[in-house]
C-alpha cells in the first residue's frame, strides 16, 4: 500500500475463502486437500497480474491486492478467477467441486493509510457475507 500511497493510487483488496474445505479434507482426506488448495493457488495465479500480491493467509484463506485499479476491474478478475474454477471442475474428474467465496474491498486515495489489517477485517466480514450467500443456497 506504500506504494499506492506514494503514486496517489487506488487499490481493491480480495479475500477468499474455499468452500466447504473442511469437509472435503474429511471426506476426501488432506492430500486431496492439499491437492485443491494448489489447484486454487494456481488458478488465483492464473487469474491476476504478476504485480498483484496474493497470497495464502491460512487454512483455506487467501488474499489479494489488486494496485492501480479500479472496482469494475477488481469484480471482473473475481468472475475470471470463477470461470477458471468452473473450467477445473468441468475438466478434472473430482468427487467434489471447488467453489469459493469471496470478499471485494475497494481502497480509495483517502484510505491508503488505514492500517492492513483493518482492510483485511473489512474485506474478510465482505467475504463471510458472501458465504452466507453459498450456505443458503444449497
Amino acid at each position: 500500500l506504500l506504494i499506492c500511497q506514494r503514486q496517489k493510487q487506488t487499490a481493491c483488496l480480495l479475500f477468499f475463502d474455499l468452500n466447504d474445505f473442511k469437509q472435503l479434507n474429511d471426506s476426501h482426506g488432506h492430500a486431496e486437500g492439499d491437492k485443491a488448495l494448489q489447484a486454487f493457488s494456481q488458478a488465483l495465479k492464473d487469474t491476476f497480474r504478476q504485480s498483484d500480491i496474493c497470497s495464502r493467509l491460512g487454512g483455506d484463506e487467501f488474499v489479494v491486492l489488486l494496485t492501480d485499479t479500479d472496482y469494475k476491474n477488481a469484480y471482473d478478475s473475481i468472475e475470471r478467477l470463477q470461470n477458471s474454477i468452473n473450467h477445473l471442475n468441468d475438466t478434472q474428474a473430482k468427487h467434489y467441486k471447488l467453489s469459493f467465496s469471496s470478499g471485494l474491498y475497494f481502497i480509495d486515495k483517502s484510505e491508503l493509510s488505514i492500517p492492513i489489517k483493518q482492510l483485511l477485517e473489512h474485506a474478510d466480514r465482505l467475504m463471510y457475507n458472501d458465504k452466507a450467500k453459498h450456505k443458503k443456497k444449497k
